[in-house]
Order: C-alpha cells, then structure tokens, then sequence
C-alpha cells in the first residue's frame, strides 16, 4: 500500500494523467473475458463491497502508475539485438501459436430487452449487414462499447479466455461467414474475418514479444533501485485506526 501511494503520488506531481474511458475499456475487457454478466459482475462488486465507479478510479489509479512508470523506468531501457536474437533461439518452444482467428461482431445487449428479443433485433439486422457496412452496424448497435472504436474486432486462440459459445462460432465458420450466437451477454453477430493456421512464430514477428520480456525482467531490477530512492524522498506516516473484530479491539492500518 505505501509503495503503490508513492508512486500515486509522484506520478500525479509529474503530471500524468489517464482518460476514464481507457479504465472502462479494461473493465469492459475482463467482463468478457471472464464469461460474467452485467448482473452476475455487479454481484460480484457487492461482494466486495464496492461499486463499479470504485473500480474504475482504481483502474485509473493503476493506469497513470503504470505510464509514469514506463515513462521513467522503462523508456530508459534498451535492448540490444543480439540479446534478442540468444533469447530466440534458446526459448523456441515459447514462440508456438495455435490456430488463431480474427472476428468482427456486433453485440445486441440491450438491457431494456429480453433474451428473445435480443435474438430478434440481431436476426433483423443481419439481414442487413454486409463486410462493407458492418463497421458502421458496431458503431450504431453494438453494446460491446470497447470494441467499436476498433469494428468490433478480436484475436484469438481456442485457449483463450474468451465465452466458450462465442468461441465455438468463431472457429466454426468460414472465413467471411457472418453468423449469430447467443451467450449471457446478448446475442451477437460475429463475423469470422480470417483464421491463421498454427506457427511458430519468426525471429522478426517475435522481436516485439521478446524486447518487451527482456524490458521486463530488466525493469524490475531498476524499479527496485528506483522506489527505494523515490520512497527515501517522501515523507510517510502510516495511521491506526481501532476496530472491533470479535469484540475484541485490534489496530489495523487505515491510511497512508
């Protein structure tokens, strides 16, 4: 908690800054990855005792960590090729790509329908739909709202997290084949763009992966130097509050 409040801190003093927009769209990201419902999403916040908008300050809080780290630690680092080149070649095995497909969909959402006629609306529109209108469709229709800006598009393996039905479709057809599927979102209109037989992949399409790897494993070792002088800068006071746990009163950290 105090390392993740210094780095806040710093971060916000030098002035950088994240767009609420982008933390909703992580948001909106792992709720599909994770196969969870609007409802069963907000289930899981009351759980928790906290609200979507909590969530989104924190995601907010992480992202302009993340950029003030990448910006002071990170930019920093560079990788030579011949490191790249080593890694490649003693890590092949790491670079193997299952099959991979590409969609497009439009998701019919709307919560103010129910399932059938969530299903209705999507069979109307796709007899509409066409590959050349199809972006203008996302942008008009889809409830999906952090894939419009990009038509709605994904990539994926059949080992991703993605909704297993979405999945099935997706793989299913053929490329350029435009179907409709039912999951616990809605109903979407997918659209298979293109599939990619399994690979391994090439130094040149492995050179981003790895440069980012090595920058990792190199940037925690910087970080580490980093915090510390950053953390021998700040003045730190750590408060108590008393609560009642068993009717027994414990001290327990409250702010930083």
């Amino acid at each position: 908690l105090i390392e993740r409040e210094v780095v806040y801190q710093e971060a916000k003093k030098q002035g950088i800054k994240v767009d609420r927009k982008e933390a909703e769209k992580y948001i909106n990201q792992a709720k599909l990855s994770s196969g969870l419902t609007d409802e069963q999403f907000a289930q899981k916040l009351k759980e928790q005792n906290r609200t979507e908008d909590e969530l989104v300050e924190d995601y907010m809080e992480q992202l302009i960590i993340k950029g003030f780290i990448d910006k002071t630690v990170l930019s920093t680092i560079q990788i030579k090729d011949e490191e790249i080149s080593k890694y490649y070649n003693e890590n092949k095995a790491q670079f193997k790509i299952g099959q991979q497909v590409t969609v497009r969909h439009i998701l019919i959402g709307d919560s103010n329908l129910s399932a059938e006629e969530q299903e209705a609306k999507a069979k109307s529109l796709l007899a509409e739909i066409t590959k050349d209108n199809f972006c203008d469709y996302v942008e008009k229709y889809s409830t999906d709202k952090a894939s419009v800006p990009n038509c709605g598009e994904y990539t994926f393996t059949k080992d991703d997290a993605y909704v297993q039905e979405f999945k099935d479709l997706a793989f299913k057809q053929n490329p350029e084949q435009i179907g409709i599927i039912k999951t616990q979102f809605g109903t979407h209109i997918l659209w298979t763009v293109k599939k990619t037989p399994p690979k391994i992949l090439s130094l040149k399409e492995a050179t981003e992966p790895i440069t980012n790897l090595l920058k990792d494993q190199k940037a925690k070792e910087k970080y580490q130097i980093f915090y510390q002088e950053l953390k021998q800068k700040s003045a730190i006071e750590i408060k108590y509050v008393e609560t009642a746990v068993n009717s027994e009163s414990t001290a327990s950290p409250s702010a930083i």
